[in-house]
């Protein structure tokens, strides 16, 4: 079940379409190229990475294979912010390497739901005490691709989806 650039959903921004990659967050799809890969041309996607001013390409074909995906809809903002603001912190037995592993994997599967499960938990940790250095790199790099994809989905400007991520997110603790 391979679908090509033209039959997966995506939000415009501008005139160019936007797509979500994952560990690398919202991106826009700047066309095709040919590529020559091992003295063969091959068709690839290039998709230009706003927050980092880089380029990737990916194989026309494998969008869905790579966890590209498009960008949120306006319903699953609410659903993602509900998810953010109902996040328990995990129990004080697992540790924090075990936590780190399975925040990773649930990354990697670039999905609304499971950024927001990462978000909620460390949100729910941060209400109870300071987050390590770790911990606190991966919330603000969560945080920002999901503010950056709602911003996107709702066409509002970064600093409104951020409020509204900071709503779901709660408070900080103070120790």
């Amino acid at each position: 079940d391979h679908r090509d650039l033209h039959s997966f959903p995506t939000r415009r921004s501008s005139d160019l379409e936007s797509v979500v990659v994952p560990n690398w967050g919202l991106g826009e799809v700047a066309g095709r190229e040919s590529l020559t890969i091992d003295n063969s041309d091959v068709q690839m996607i290039r998709i230009d990475i706003l927050a980092e001013k880089k380029h990737m390409w990916v194989p026309v074909g494998r969008l869905q294979a790579e966890c590209v995906r498009p960008v949120m809809t306006p319903n699953q903002v609410d659903k993602t912010l509900d998810v953010i603001a109902g996040g328990v912190a995990p129990e004080k037995r697992v540790t924090w390497n075990r936590r780190q592993r399975r925040y990773n994997e649930l990354v990697a599967t670039n999905t609304p739901q499971s950024l927001a499960e990462v978000m909620g938990e460390l949100a729910a940790v941060r209400r109870g005490k300071r987050l390590s250095f770790t911990e606190r790199r991966l919330f603000d790099r969560v945080r920002d691709q999901l503010t950056a994809e709602m911003a996107c989905s709702l066409d509002i400007p970064k600093e409104r989806a951020l409020a509204r991520m900071d709503t779901a997110i709660g408070p900080r603790a103070d120790k």
